[in-house]
């Protein structure tokens, strides 16, 4: 549930989409998710998602550098609870409020994470232990990410 309710947060730039920064911010992302290396592509993911978060507060910028920390130990489940429990209860909320969501989008969220939230945990779950190759799953979920991330960033 949790991870829908994070993911739905990307939702408001659906209200951008006569502006053509959000497409280039977008197309941009894709274009390097198809073309840089992993490696590349998840170091410009992590410095964009540093510098989204920290539009919430500075000091909030750090999380997901601790995450990252507690990750590259071998804390890898404390560090996925850290930015899920993290995006979910800070950064979302305050996205919602500072590109002046209204009341009822976020209700609209709430009411749907109830509704589909298990499903969506019970499938990220499935394929996350399936043991499949999800190399093109992640390279788009890590452009979708990161294109969310520079629009905020940029326009």
């Amino acid at each position: 549930m949790w991870e829908t309710w994070v993911g739905l947060h990307g939702m408001t730039d659906l209200r951008a989409l006569s502006q053509p920064s959000l497409i280039a911010s977008y197309a941009g992302a894709l274009v390097f998710a198809l073309a840089l290396p992993l490696r590349t592509l998840l170091t410009v993911f992590f410095a964009c998602s540093v510098l989204h978060i920290a539009q919430d507060g500075w000091w909030l910028g750090l999380t997901p550098v601790a995450a990252y920390i507690a990750w590259s130990v071998g804390a890898r489940h404390r560090a996925e609870i850290l930015m899920l429990a993290f995006m979910a209860l800070v950064h979302a909320p305050l996205h919602y409020a500072r590109v002046g969501t209204s009341k009822i989008f976020v209700l609209a969220a709430m009411l749907l994470c109830i509704a589909v939230g298990p499903q969506t945990s019970a499938m990220l779950r499935y394929l996350y232990n399936s043991g499949r190759d999800l190399r093109t799953c992640q390279r788009l979920l890590l452009a979708i990410v990161t294109g969310h991330c520079v629009f905020h960033l940029a326009f």
